[in-house]
């Protein structure tokens, strides 16, 4: 038995990782797990703001489906 995998990120920001889920799950993909991480980004100076880091929830998905 074969298998073929994809990794789904999300910021959660605009999508709706129900319908996305639910979606792949109508291909045939099931979900193995989930992680969810906080990502740190750093902002550059484009002269009017100041430099600056923030941070970000990301949820990465990890699915799988029978070739």
């Amino acid at each position: 038995m074969a298998w073929e995998y994809r990794i789904v990120t999300s910021s959660g920001e605009d999508e709706d990782d129900e319908a996305i889920l639910n979606e792949l799950g109508a291909e045939g993909w099931e979900l193995v797990t989930a992680l969810q991480s906080e990502v740190f980004f750093e902002e550059e100076n484009d002269g009017d703001d100041e430099e600056g880091e923030y941070s970000d929830i990301v949820v990465t998905y990890y699915l799988k489906r029978q070739k």
